[in-house]
C-alpha cells in the first residue's frame, strides 16, 4: 500500500464561517452501536474545552453546547462495550456542526439500522451544517449522495468497499482528511484531532484552537490551511513541466537554489519558470523550496538530537540565523521552541 499522508484534499471552495445566530450554536455527536468510543470522546472533549475557554473570555459564546443524539433514545453500545444513552433524538433543529463517529467492523449493518440519519443529514446540510465523517462514519455521509463527484476518505481497511459502494465519489486513498464544501472526512483518529483543531478555529478563533491543541496534543501539527496549501501547490494543477520541477525540488531541497540553472534544466526561461510556477502553485520556486526545507527541519527537530545549526545545514541553509527566521515566520515559533513542544509529554508517570 502506498504511503498515506496527512495532507488535505479540498474540493472545491473554502468554507465560510457559518451560523452567526446564537440559536444555531449547537454541536451534535451522533450515536450508534459499535461506534468507537475514542471517535466520540476525543472531538467531544476538545470541543467542550474550546467552548469553556471561549465562554471564559467572551459572552457571545454562552449559547454554545454539545449534545449526543440518536435516532431514538435507546442506549447504544460502543465497540468497547460501553453503554451511552443519547441526550436527544434527531429533529428539525439546526446544528452548526455534526460528527459521525467511526465504527468497529463493517458499517453495512449500521447503515440499515440507523438509516434515519441519512435524510436528517441531507436536511441539516441544506441548512448549512458542517458534517464530519470520522473513519467509517464517512459511510453515513457518503450514503446521503452529497459527496458524489467530490473528495472523501475513510479508514484504509474499507477502501475497496467504499469504492465499490460509492463509485461516484472521488476516494482519496493517499490523504487522511478531505473537505468538500461543508463536508469533511477524516481517515484516522489523529486526523480527527487535526480536523477538530481546524473546526475550533473556524467556529471560535485561532487563539482558542491553539490553546486546545496544546492541551490535547503532544506534538505541533500542521495547520489545516498550511496542509491544504501544500497539497494544492504540489498536485492540484495540470502544468506537467512544473510538476517535474516540483518533483526535482523535492529531491534536491537541501541544495542551493539557482533559478537560472533550474530553468535551463527544464528548457524554460527564468521568466517563464517563475510565471508558470506561480500560476500553478501560487508560490515562487523560492517560497516552495522554503516550505520543503521547513518540513524537513520539523522532522529532524522531532526525531533527532542534531543541533539547530546542523539541521539548518542539513536542509540547505548555511546561515543558522536566517534559517531560524524562516522557520519562525512559517511555524510561529523558533526551532528550539518547536523541538521543546513536540518532545513535551502531555502525561508523565513520575
Amino acid at each position: 500500500m502506498a504511503k498515506r499522508t496527512c495532507l488535505l484534499v479540498i474540493w472545491p471552495q473554502p468554507v465560510q464561517r457559518p451560523f452567526k445566530d446564537s440559536f444555531m450554536k449547537r454541536i451534535a455527536i451522533a450515536l450508534y452501536d459499535q461506534a468507537l468510543g475514542t471517535s466520540i470522546s476525543l472531538p467531544m472533549e476538545m470541543l467542550q474545552a474550546a467552548i469553556q475557554t471561549a465562554q471564559g473570555s467572551d459572552k457571545k459564546y454562552e449559547d454554545y453546547c454539545i449534545v449526543t443524539l440518536g435516532v431514538d433514545l435507546e442506549p447504544v453500545t460502543t465497540g468497547a462495550g460501553i453503554s451511552i444513552t443519547p441526550q436527544t433524538i434527531i429533529n428539525q433543529d439546526p446544528y452548526q456542526l455534526i460528527f459521525m463517529p467511526s465504527m468497529w467492523r463493517n458499517p453495512r449493518h449500521n447503515l440499515k439500522r440507523y438509516h434515519a440519519y441519512i435524510p436528517w443529514l441531507i436536511e441539516q446540510h441544506k441548512q448549512g451544517s458542517i458534517i464530519c465523517g470520522a473513519g467509517t462514519g464517512a459511510f453515513f455521509v457518503a450514503e446521503t449522495g452529497l459527496l458524489n463527484q467530490k473528495a472523501a476518505t475513510t479508514h484504509w481497511f474499507y477502501f475497496k468497499h467504499f469504492e465499490s459502494k460509492y463509485p461516484a465519489i472521488e476516494l482519496q486513498k493517499q490523504h487522511f482528511i478531505t473537505r468538500a464544501d461543508n463536508l469533511y472526512c477524516a481517515g484516522s483518529l489523529n486526523a480527527v484531532a487535526d480536523l477538530t483543531v481546524h473546526l475550533i478555529e473556524l467556529l471560535f478563533d485561532k487563539r482558542i484552537a491553539q490553546h486546545v491543541e496544546s492541551q490535547f496534543s503532544n506534538e505541533v501539527r500542521n495547520s489545516f490551511q498550511h496542509s491544504a496549501f501544500l497539497y494544492e501547490k504540489t498536485l492540484a494543477h495540470s502544468y506537467e513541466d512544473i510538476l517535474q520541477v516540483q518533483a526535482w525540488l523535492q529531491d534536491h531541497y537541501d541544495q542551493p537554489l539557482n533559478i537560472e540553472a533550474l530553468a535551463h534544466q527544464f528548457d524554460l526561461s527564468v521568466r517563464s519558470l517563475n510565471r508558470r510556477f506561480k500560476d500553478a502553485s501560487q508560490q515562487t520556486p523560492k517560497q516552495y523550496i522554503q516550505d520543503l526545507r521547513v518540513d524537513a527541519a520539523k522532522e529532524l527537530l522531532k526525531k533527532t538530537n542534531l543541533s539547530i545549526g546542523d539541521i539548518a545545514t542539513h536542509v540547505g541553509y548555511q546561515d543558522v540565523s536566517y534559517f531560524s527566521e524562516i522557520f519562525k515566520r512559517k511555524m510561529g515559533s523558533t526551532p528550539k521552541l518547536y523541538r521543546l513542544s513536540v518532545r513535551n509529554k502531555l502525561f508523565r508517570l513520575d
